[in-house]
């Protein structure tokens, strides 16, 4: 399934493609050390041949429903991923993960982003829920999920090991009516 989320003229939201490892690796190596302040996302993508497997089965979760990502595209380059993670049929909800390039932050893109992509899920996938976890010290993602319109569910103590230690994490979650509620 090729899905194109159009945000706004510069920002879209997109299935990747093959065609694309050598971008997204490039993106990937100039923000290693910036992902992995908070996520593991960049471990076992360190040559173009794994961000080539990476591709082809985020591609294929995407057919069979288990997990759903786009690469966001912005004035036409990739700058980050986004998906839904975990995605529980029966009881409709799902987990949701974003990173963008560290050269993009702050400009308000992974906002438009999450919320066009929150839409999408609420609508074409009919999750109810939408959850979160991020870490505890991780000040700017709080404050956006925040603004978002996230609710705060619970803290996680000791849920992640990162860095040589044990991180606390917060768990955040939406639902459908919550957010159908901000749009008006």
């Amino acid at each position: 399934m090729k899905v194109a989320l159009i945000v706004n003229d510069k920002l879209s939201l997109i299935s990747p493609k093959l065609d694309q490892v050598t971008e997204l690796y490039r993106l990937i190596e100039k923000n290693r050390q910036y992902l992995n302040k908070y996520i593991t996302f960049s471990e076992n993508k360190d040559s173009p041949n794994r961000v080539k497997l990476f591709l082809q089965e985020i591609s294929s979760f995407n057919i069979g429903g288990q997990k759903f990502n786009l690469l966001i595209q912005f004035d036409g380059r990739i700058i980050g991923l986004i998906g839904f993670y975990k995605i529980d049929r029966l009881h409709a909800r799902a987990e949701i993960g974003y990173w963008l390039g560290e050269d993009y932050q702050g400009k308000g893109i992974m906002r438009e982003a999450i919320i066009k992509f929150l839409h999408y899920g609420f609508d074409a996938l009919a999750v109810n829920k939408v959850e979160l976890f991020t870490l505890a010290s991780h000040d700017r993602n709080i404050r956006l999920v925040e603004s978002v319109g996230f609710k705060k569910e619970g803290v996680l103590r000791e849920q992640y090991f990162m860095h040589d230690a044990f991180q606390d994490a917060i768990l955040y979650g939406m639902l459908k009516s919550e957010f159908l509620k901000n749009l008006v």
